[in-house]
């Protein structure tokens, strides 16, 4: 009886060899279930639709609104930028758009920094000093237009409502 029992010990302590736990197994990949985020470029993961604020400051007067920003890829560095249906003081300036406007990467935190001149309807041509920032699904747009020697500044802060 005693050899018996000695024998089922050591086969009970036996088992321990043949098995396993599933923190040994194979790491498996699913293509279907699995992102790579390496491979996405700067312009992709900035592009989309943020819904946020958009303050507007006209001669010491802020008119902060809701509004819809649009990013959308050019290239894997550039995106372009539309803010629709701009308007400042009551007076509707129409579509502001950022063309290539080329990305810079750092810590996650997507920027772009740039003077031109931009054409608004029924204003003409206008000096804007452009900054983006994207951190995470924020966005934050800074334009100072100069509007026939009056700085007009606008700030945009929105978030990543939909991805292009």
């Amino acid at each position: 009886m005693k050899k018996n029992l000695f024998y089922l010990f050591a086969l009970i302590c036996s088992m321990s060899l043949f098995t396993a736990c599933s923190d040994d197994d194979d790491p498996t990949t699913n293509d279907d279930s699995s992102t790579d985020d390496t491979t996405q470029t700067i312009a992709e993961a900035v592009a989309g639709t943020y819904d946020g604020t958009l303050n507007v400051n006209f001669l010491g007067a802020d008119t902060p609104t809701e509004q819809q920003v649009t990013v959308t890829e050019k290239t894997d560095t550039t995106v372009d930028l539309t803010i629709a249906d701009f308007s400042f003081s009551g007076v509707p300036i129409g579509d502001i758009t950022l063309s290539d406007c080329e990305l810079s990467e750092s810590d996650g935190t997507y920027t772009c920094s740039r003077e031109e001149t931009i054409t608004l309807a029924d204003f003409g041509s206008v000096d804007c000093t452009t900054t983006i920032t994207v951190v995470g699904s924020t966005l934050t747009v800074n334009l100072a237009i100069t509007y026939m020697t009056l700085p007009v500044t606008v700030t945009y802060t929105g978030t990543k409502a939909t991805a292009e």
